[in-house]
């Protein structure tokens, strides 16, 4: 298990990422350090484990962490890294001989990193500056991906250039490997970048060490915020992803979530670009992060436009003097950590951005937001935590995104009269007032729940043309046949438009119908398929439509069917982008469907979840080419029946599969498990299974039992006769 920890860590976070790796229950009403290291250590007492904990600036850290791993003489490991040799020396009590030095990359190696960064082979006069340039990188990663990303950023490859890079860098890194050495490199490439992207960049250093960013939060926060220069009337989302990409083709940000075609959508930044930027935002007084609320009052003296508090509960005992506090001059307020630190929001007269995702409450309940009526500015709102809004939100016309994860309370009644709204994000189970068809500006809307809106608002979503993004769900009970073809109707219509993603998640026990077969409203002209990710688990089709395999464009699909057969499993070969893939099957085939070898049939697909009552599939050679992890959701009755070969038939044929995870279900019946296979003979079942396959010492598998008393859709007949095979109790 691999836990990074950074140069100024949160302990409690810390620990509390530890319990949720190791599938522990999560416990966040705990603030004491101590009751959370001795739960962790009562969980690992009788385990064998292996952890690495990354990054340590501070021995006193250690000593704390190194608690939480009991010596239970099971022979389990714990890994440390730091680049500080006394913090070493104390991760382990001082015995040299367990020391390890990384050494720097040698003169092949760094040569390689720099070219494959640099993205062209150079001739002579600029291969002599690159072996220049290389010494005085002295084999360290960071250093010259830096420098390469640079140069590969210029539009000319100029011998001046490069002089001028090289002759910028101070001595030789690796017999000087000092941090303001390093600090230098990476302050080249800052300074190399247009105005803009600087900035950008700066208002990144709002988030904490080691923070996952969503790519799809940043570009709406530099939109609010103004970063983007929209000259030719562009989308402007769009202007703010080319600068997103460009900063990390400049190895600014690191990416951490990559998807098949190459799109980043999640990222970090490393510790020390983050030193630079905050010691940029500084100097420039563009953005302040405050760790202690003692300083708070001393941070706000300074004017800045842009606070970030990074302040948790247990931390800080100081409270804020909420009456001295000016905020008027705030523009963008962000936090991470606790409310009990949060300035008054009616002080925040003049702010655009109030960025409220990674906050949490300690056990003090919603946090009220009806103030926000009056923060006329405001652009951007997304609260990751119940929240309290008021009654109406009318006067907020420069509101763009707001994004309500929880809601104490209704939505506000007079929302549809928001011109600017771009972004809408409410809880499912929340209804929205009449007249949904005035939002022309939305583009995305989540979650629409059709259980609780009007037929009215059902209608209008078809008026909603722009919107790339809806989610629909379902509370109370099953809608009306002509609620569900008013439904259907709209969608369809939005997916002629600019609808790129559309979800119907699961509701439990609720289920929608699919349209009706006469209508086949999802059946378009070419020109018009632009959907990308559909998932509908919520509705049962009778087999895989035959307009799915219409849309070339899905890179995900999840669907539940009554039946599966192999035409309907050929249908789908035709997704040639389809990168993720959910089948849920309620009746077991009566034949085993192939997954054959062919040019089209499913070239980049890497994750594929296959629940059905027994196992069914067959891999033939040559398939699933870039297939990584493979689920398997079966039932437990009747499992034992199956002989090892059958389980997962074929499976050396999955050359690129990496992890295969296995859940087989069983219901109760007066109160007991029904008779079945157990865990431990189900595990050993796919693991002889597995070893066929020519990397089975590097497969990982994982085998779960998952015992239920309502039935989930995905196994609730029997294969032979239809009979239901769960019920309630």
């Amino acid at each position: 298990m691999f836990v990074s920890v950074s140069q100024k860590p949160n302990l409690l976070k810390i620990l509390n990422r530890i319990i949720h790796k190791l599938g522990m229950t999560q416990l966040n009403h705990i603030t004491q350090e101590e009751d959370l290291i001795e739960n962790i250590r009562g969980y690992l007492k009788d385990k064998r484990y292996f952890f690495v904990i990354d990054d340590i600036w501070d021995a006193s850290v250690w000593e704390i962490l190194r608690c939480a791993f009991p010596a239970n003489h099971k022979g389990s490991k714990v890994i440390t890294t730091t680049r500080i040799e006394t913090v070493a020396k104390a991760c382990c009590t001082y015995q040299s001989e367990f020391i390890y030095k990384m050494k720097p990359l040698d003169n092949q190696n760094s040569v390689k990193l720099f070219f494959s960064r640099v993205g062209y082979v150079c001739d002579e006069p600029l291969k002599q500056i690159s072996d220049q340039i290389l010494q005085k990188c002295g084999g360290l990663p960071l250093a010259i991906i830096s420098i390469a990303s640079l140069l590969a950023s210029q539009p000319a490859r100029s011998r001046e250039q490069w002089k001028f890079v090289c002759s910028s860098l101070c001595s030789n890194l690796r017999t000087n490997p000092t941090l303001e050495g390093m600090r230098q490199v990476l302050k080249l490439g800052y300074n190399n970048l247009p105005l803009h992207l600087k900035t950008c960049l700066l208002y990144i250093g709002m988030y904490p060490e080691d923070h996952t960013i969503e790519k799809v939060d940043l570009l709406r926060l530099w939109v609010a915020e103004g970063f983007v220069i929209n000259l030719y009337d562009e989308d402007r989302e769009q202007i703010a992803g080319s600068y997103f990409n460009e900063l990390v083709n400049r190895s600014m940000i690191q990416p951490t979530y990559t998807d098949h075609n190459g799109e980043v959508w999640r990222c970090k930044v490393h510790d020390m670009i983050l030193d630079l930027i905050r010691l940029k935002s500084e100097e420039e007084n563009f953005l302040r992060v405050t760790d202690n609320a003692r300083y708070m009052a001393q941070s706000l003296q300074s004017r800045v436009r842009r606070l970030s508090l990074h302040l948790s509960f247990g931390e800080n005992e100081h409270q804020l003097d909420d009456t001295s506090l000016n905020m008027s001059h705030i523009r963008s307020f962000a936090l991470f950590g606790s409310t009990c630190f949060i300035p008054p929001i009616s002080k925040f007269k003049y702010i655009r951005v109030l960025n409220l995702k990674d906050w949490h409450t300690d056990g003090h309940g919603s946090i009220d937001l009806t103030p926000i009526c009056k923060l006329f500015q405001l652009r951007y709102l997304n609260v990751g935590r119940e929240a309290r809004l008021p009654a109406q939100i009318r006067n907020l016309q420069c509101l763009e995104t707001l994004d309500l994860k929880k809601l104490d309370g209704d939505v506000p009644s007079d929302i549809i009269h928001l011109p600017d709204l771009l972004h809408l994000v409410v809880p499912a189970g929340r209804r929205l007032p009449d007249g949904i068809c005035a939002m022309k500006s939305l583009r995305t809307l989540r979650d629409f729940d059709v259980g609780l809106n009007s037929v009215d608002n059902v209608n209008g979503l078809s008026e909603l043309t722009n919107v790339r993004d809806l989610c629909i769900t379902c509370s109370g009970t099953t809608p009306q046949q002509g609620t569900m073809d008013a439904l259907w109707n709209s969608v369809a219509k939005l997916i002629t438009c600019k609808l790129r993603a559309i979800n119907f998640p699961s509701f439990g026990p609720i289920t929608l119908p699919p349209p009706v077969a006469e209508l086949d409203c999802l059946a378009i002209s070419p020109t018009e398929r632009h959907l990308e990710v559909l998932e509908v688990s919520s509705t049962t089709f009778p087999r895989i439509p035959n307009w799915v395999g219409q849309y070339h464009k899905l890179t995900i699909l999840s669907l539940t069917v009554n039946m599966l057969r192999q035409d309907d499993i050929n249908l789908l070969f035709q997704l040639s982008n389809l990168y993720d893939l959910k089948l849920n099957i309620r009746k077991t085939p009566k034949e085993r469907i192939l997954i054959h070898s062919s040019a089209v049939a499913f070239p980049v697909l890497k994750f594929f979840t296959f629940s059905c009552f027994t196992p069914c599939l067959f891999f033939g050679a040559g398939a699933l080419p870039n297939l990584h992890t493979l689920q398997l959701n079966h039932h437990g009755r009747g499992l034992e029946r199956y002989a090892e070969s059958i389980l997962l038939e074929g499976i050396q044929h999955l050359l690129n599969l990496r992890e295969v995870h296995v859940v087989f279900t069983n219901g109760y019946f007066e109160g007991r498990p029904r008779p079945g296979i157990t865990v431990d003979d189900a595990e050993a079942a796919y693991r002889k299974a597995i070893n066929v396959h020519p990397g089975q010492s590097s497969l990982k598998i994982e085998v779960n039992l998952f015992c239920f008393v309502l039935a989930p859709s995905a196994f609730f007949y029997d294969s032979d006769d239809g009979e239901v095979v769960g019920e309630s109790q």
